[in-house]
């Protein structure tokens, strides 16, 4: 699997994933050790053509790896970010259900995943963390118009049925069938349809 492979690396020691300062005087890592197993591929070329925010977090939440997806999330550099503590720099989260999450995912050693609203970015994000010994993985799927789609069905649903429950006339709603799903209740006094759910519609004479 591909997040398990990520933790073989040692990203500490990437010098193209680390702010200025951290390279001076070390040896950048051996290729070998950083890409994928059976190809010549990087394992940070694939994280940074990711259509999606990742992020590796140290046992404490400290930030070891973020691709430039994650940059756009957060709204902070990679040079401000590389290890720092994600849950100092942003306070917030600590109260965040992706707090919890990444504690239960680290004690259970069970992968989690979880919608989560970003009042940040106005983004809605199916969240991915995959637990390792050195720490977690956090994967963010913007699923912002699946849920804006889910929004505007669900409003639709309610018009139709305000429409459908504030007539004045008897509506009914039959199956493949012809047996009467759903039905309103008259609104006429001297007129009561009672309960003719799974009744046929054209024994009722309400059909053509």
């Amino acid at each position: 699997m591909l997040i398990e492979g990520f933790y073989g690396m040692d990203l500490a020691h990437d010098k193209s994933l680390r702010s200025p300062d951290q390279n001076d005087g070390e040896e950048q890592q051996s290729t070998s050790a950083q890409t994928v197993q059976g190809s010549a591929i990087p394992f940070t070329t694939i994280f940074e053509h990711m259509p999606n925010a990742f992020l590796a977090l140290g046992m404490q939440g400290r930030i070891t790896y973020l691709n430039h997806q994650a940059e756009s999330f957060l709204q902070k550099t990679r040079a401000e970010l590389l290890g720092s503590l994600i849950w100092e720099t942003f306070p917030k989260l600590r109260a965040s259900s992706l707090f919890q999450y990444c504690q239960q995912a680290r004690s259970a050693g069970k992968a989690m995943s979880f919608e989560y609203p970003s009042s940040t970015v106005n983004k809605w994000f199916h969240i991915h963390i995959y637990p390792s010994e050195e720490g977690v993985c956090v994967y963010f799927q913007d699923i912002t118009e699946r849920k804006k789609a889910e929004e505007r069905l669900h409003q639709s649903e309610k018009r139709f049925r305000a429409l459908i429950e504030n007539n004045a006339d008897v509506i009914s709603l039959t199956d493949a069938n012809g047996l009467i799903a759903y039905q309103t209740e008259s609104k006429t006094p001297s007129f009561r349809t009672g309960d003719m759910r799974a009744r046929p519609c054209l024994g009722l004479g309400l059909g053509a």
